[in-house]
């Protein structure tokens, strides 16, 4: 099963490099339309037989204006840059983030397994964020750091249910079995 966004073109190539293979279904959706990943996975569900083992997310934009410069540069045309992050950010991550929420379900009944929070998608920007920074200021002797202190008790969390207790008790017993040593908490 593929998603693209040229299914004519697609079709094309898969036919000119291995022929007319009965088990490769192609299906035509954008990354950011909503309704036509929706389209997709109903389409995809249907002939899956309700369940996937993987969904490979491979819809990605490095927008060409940005893709060269480093941040001080790119700053010097604020409504392009906001532009291109936009549109980065709604092809890389929401995009994304509506393919992964169609596709879980049919995920959770295959063999393979399971998805990965908000928070996690948004530190890992976070450190890319660091990295760029600090690739580009090193020669000037600034230092950007992405730390991860572990689990720090910042009073944010709030009063948790019943159920959203569990799940962190079933979290932390998975850190203690893979480092004894692990504290739940730290004080911030």
């Amino acid at each position: 099963m593929a998603l693209v966004r040229n299914k004519a073109t697609t079709d094309k190539k898969l036919a000119e490099e291995l022929g007319s293979p009965n088990n490769v279904h192609i299906f035509e959706a954008d990354i950011t339309d909503y309704n036509a990943l929706k389209g997709a996975f109903e389409a995809v569900s249907e002939i899956a037989e309700g369940s996937l083992d993987y969904v490979i997310a491979s819809a990605g934009l490095i927008a060409l204006w940005s893709q060269w410069d480093a941040v001080d540069v790119l700053v010097k045309d604020p409504e392009q840059l906001v532009k291109h992050l936009q549109d980065s950010f709604n092809i890389n991550v929401i995009g994304n983030f509506h393919l992964f929420n169609h596709f879980t379900p049919l995920v959770l009944k295959g063999q393979g397994k399971k998805p990965a929070p908000a928070y996690a998608i948004s530190e890992a920007g976070t450190s890319v964020l660091a990295a760029k920074f600090a690739a580009r200021y090193a020669k000037e002797g600034v230092l950007f750091m992405s730390i991860c202190p572990g689990s720090v008790d910042s009073g944010f969390e709030g009063k948790l249910t019943e159920e959203q207790k569990e799940k962190v008790t079933k979290l932390g017993s998975k850190f203690v079995n893979y480092a004894p040593h692990f504290t739940a908490r730290a004080p911030l």
